[in-house]
């Protein structure tokens, strides 16, 4: 019994170091992975240098676009979006699509690149959106990197409050986390979410038995609670 404990713990380890190295062939590269997968919110740097060189870049294409913009002197918000959609076309160019089991420098079946990495090698829907995220951030957007089953892109607002989406592609389904460079939230009306979250009680349940007793004890009914105050005191 206590060999098949044993290893089941060992797969239980193996399966998780699997799923946060995204299968990465590179073990060098688990580490980050682990950091990344358990901390999002650390793919999100706006304040890298290498975000600033890429928002001059990005000034030096829209310029013209934004001096034309100017002279016909169009709605704040309809400014904001054409920035928004220059930014999309800007990042597209400069992070070709690459996914990430055909990397040649970090095959994986999931893999949360660096901005160095995205800008270097290219990247899929997620590098593509810490890139992007990054960078709106940078120029004084709020923004976030959103995360559904099989997509990820960034939401921004425009200056009238409403949401605009990045990189969302023709993929509308529910997201389940969203993130920036300093916050983390999840969707709880998303069956994933509930789901992890449901399988996480019960471990923590498993870990600390007295827990489980203490939900049992007051989940009691009154008339049970009752009964059991009378047979102490007829003791």
């Amino acid at each position: 019994m206590k060999r098949k404990f044993v290893l089941f713990k060992v797969f239980m380890c193996l399966t998780v170091c699997l799923v946060l190295s995204g299968g990465c062939s590179d073990v060098s590269e688990w580490p980050t992975q682990f950091f990344y997968k358990l901390n999002p919110t650390m793919t999100v740097q706006p304040y890298n240098p290498l975000i600033g060189e890429l928002n001059e870049d990005f000034e030096s294409d829209f310029a013209p676009f934004q001096a034309s913009l100017t002279k016909r002197g169009v709605p704040w918000d309809e400014f904001v979006k054409a920035e928004f959609n220059a930014l999309e076309r800007f990042i597209v160019n400069r992070v070709p699509y690459l996914k990430d089991i055909k990397n040649p420098a970090h095959p994986s079946f999931e893999h949360f690149p660096t901005i160095e990495q995205a800008l270097t090698y290219g990247d899929d829907c997620d590098g593509r959106a810490f890139v992007a995220c990054s960078l709106l951030l940078y120029r004084g957007h709020l923004s976030y990197v959103v995360l559904n089953n099989n997509h990820a892109w960034v939401v921004t607002y425009l200056p009238s409050g409403a949401a605009f989406n990045i990189l969302q592609s023709c993929n509308r389904n529910q997201w389940y986390v969203r993130w920036n460079d300093s916050a983390l939230e999840f969707n709880f009306t998303h069956p994933m979410v509930l789901l992890v979250a449901f399988v996480f009680f019960l471990l923590i349940l498993r870990q600390f038995p007295q827990l489980m007793t203490f939900f049992f004890k007051h989940g009691a009914s009154p008339d049970h609670r009752e009964s059991d105050g009378n047979e102490s005191v007829h003791l």
